[in-house]
């Protein structure tokens, strides 16, 4: 998991002490529940922040069929500054040729964690 730094590190680790910033501090994030929603489905993602779940991931690789993999990530993107609480993604592998193009549609202000 590829975190964008949005957890405070507690005292110095491993990464720190290389000046990688992003480490995520379990004393103070515990995610007990993670719920993965279909990155196409503007209906379920609507919901998503009143379930209470520790962690959303968004999937935009197995949950959605080839057809819609591109119209996905503009629904990922706006749902993730809609989401209350800690938001990831899940894009499709580089063998798929999707990769670069997922990152880049779904960095934006609110996202956790790139999966």
């Amino acid at each position: 998991m590829l975190l964008a730094g949005r957890w405070a590190a507690g005292g110095p680790n491993r990464d720190q002490q290389r000046g990688v910033s992003g480490s995520i501090d379990w004393s103070e994030q515990l995610l007990r529940t993670v719920l993965f929603v279909p990155g196409n489905d503007q209906r379920k993602l609507a919901k998503v922040g009143g379930l209470g779940a520790d962690l959303v991931v968004i999937d935009l690789e197995d949950a959605v069929a080839e057809a819609g993999k591109t119209a996905a990530r503009g629904v990922a993107r706006q749902a993730i500054a809609g989401v209350a609480g800690v938001v990831a993604v899940r894009v499709n592998g580089i063998e798929t040729g999707r990769l670069e193009d997922d990152i880049a549609a779904v960095t934006v202000p609110g996202l956790a964690a790139i999966v």
